[in-house]
């Protein structure tokens, strides 16, 4: 599933939000509690990278998808 990025601000800044919201209770509780946060952070940050990854590699795949068919029509052009 692929986002574009002004669609994901709104949601991310809501998110960081109640990702801070939640650690500040999580810290208030017991030990387990904080390592259970720090888990899931850094599940997100994982997460954010992939996503992040993946639409990188999809602009490039999508990029020489594009310089290819230029060629193509370049060659077919001059052809003649």
């Amino acid at each position: 599933m692929y986002f574009h990025l002004k669609t994901l601000s709104p949601l991310c800044v809501q998110l960081s939000r109640l990702l801070k919201d939640l650690k500040e209770a999580k810290e208030a509780q017991s030990p387990e509690g904080k390592l259970l946060s720090g888990l899931e952070r850094k599940i997100l940050d994982m997460e954010l990278r992939h996503q992040s990854r993946e639409w990188k590699l999809q602009q490039v795949t999508m990029g020489a998808a594009s310089r290819e068919n230029s060629n193509h029509l370049y060659l077919l052009l001059h052809e003649k």
